[in-house]
């Protein structure tokens, strides 16, 4: 009976809104009652129609069999974007990449997709050119390209990706994905190209004297906590005034980590390290959200945010002892320290 009603709606010429609603009305009530093999073909046949009832579309789209979903999801043009949202938050994997085949995806769609879908959902997105991204969606698929060159060449070689994130992709980039980047980029990108590969050269040049910067911070705190006993609030000052080379030498002062070890802490791609320093060090979240805030290059979406709050939560006191006690103990191994004697005899 299903299959009928249907073959005589898409035969109709001409229906009226009053005559589609009728036939949406049969429809939803026969949609209950009929096995999964049938409600497949009904999406099927309907999900390229544009005046399908739109009950009944939103019904098949949310169906948890991605049998009968997929064709609406990917196919049908008239689900509104609410729909869409909803989907992508309480679905399958499935269901998401379906909704990344659309012709047309609004950018509340995208920004639902890239928060909750796989790595192939999000590298099919970045291939859609009919997805829009807005600027969190390009900035979480940036940072999830990282770890993913085919994901990050895919991003990179949008037509509408920002100059920034394409920046930010470059220089993360190995060698291989940066010529075919630079090859296929856009008129508009070369002169972001050639800031980023300056500035790359320019952090290399400028190494030395950053070590200088630190080692001038350090005498600088020295002077102003002779005793070596930074506070809390201090270090949280200087962190929110964007202070980072005191930052490094207030972290050194508190932890007696050399200030070398703590800057490649910091340095570090994930949060971890700091919140580990942090917490060893009994500072509230407050401060270590402001530390990750100011790392060199290092910029953590709201999220990543959220995230790192919430293992920093978790984290004991003194498992993060443990680790800062196991840097101390690894430093101390690579720069072992000469014998003391007395009186020409090795201290045992």
């Amino acid at each position: 009976m299903a299959q009928q009603i249907t073959s005589l709606f898409l035969s109709g010429q001409d229906l009226g809104d009053d005559q589609v609603g009728l036939f949406g009305q049969i429809l939803e009530r026969l949609i209950d009652k009929i096995e999964t093999r049938a409600l497949v073909e009904l999406g099927e046949r309907l999900a390229t129609i544009e005046r399908a009832p739109a009950a009944i579309m939103q019904r098949l789209a949310e169906h948890d069999e991605i049998r009968v979903a997929g064709p609406v999801l990917s196919g049908y043009a008239n689900l509104d974007d609410a729909h869409l949202v909803d989907i992508s938050e309480t679905r399958s994997q499935a269901h998401l990449l379906a909704i990344t085949e659309r012709d047309v995806i609004a950018e509340p769609v995208t920004d639902a997709l890239v928060r909750r879908g796989d790595s192939a959902v999000a590298l099919n997105l970045a291939r859609n050119p009919g997805a829009k991204l807005s600027d969190f969606g390009f900035e979480r698929l940036s940072d999830r390209a990282a770890s993913d060159e085919t994901l990050a060449e895919s991003v990179a070689l949008r037509a509408d990706v920002p100059a920034h994130v394409f920046g930010q992709i470059l220089v993360r980039a190995s060698q291989d994905v940066q010529r075919r980047m630079i090859a296929a980029a856009r008129p508009d990108m070369h002169a972001e190209i050639q800031s980023v590969l300056d500035q790359v050269a320019g952090q290399l040049a400028d190494e030395r004297p950053v070590q200088r910067q630190y080692e001038t911070a350090m005498r600088a705190l020295l002077l102003a906590y002779p005793d070596g006993k930074i506070a809390e609030e201090d270090l949280l000052g200087l962190a929110l005034n964007k202070k980072y080379d005191e930052v490094v030498g207030g972290l050194s002062l508190a932890s007696s980590l050399p200030v070398a070890k703590v800057a490649h802490l910091l340095d570090d791609s994930r949060p971890d390290p700091v919140l580990f320093l942090c917490k060893a060090l009994g500072y509230t979240w407050l401060t270590a959200r402001a530390v990750l805030q100011i790392r060199l290059g290092k910029r953590m979406s709201p999220d990543a945010l959220i995230t790192a709050s919430e293992g920093f939560g978790r984290l004991s006191p003194q498992n993060a002892r443990q680790i800062v006690s196991f840097w101390h103990h690894d430093h101390s191994e690579s720069h072992p320290k000469k014998p003391a004697h007395r009186n020409g005899v090795p201290d045992r």
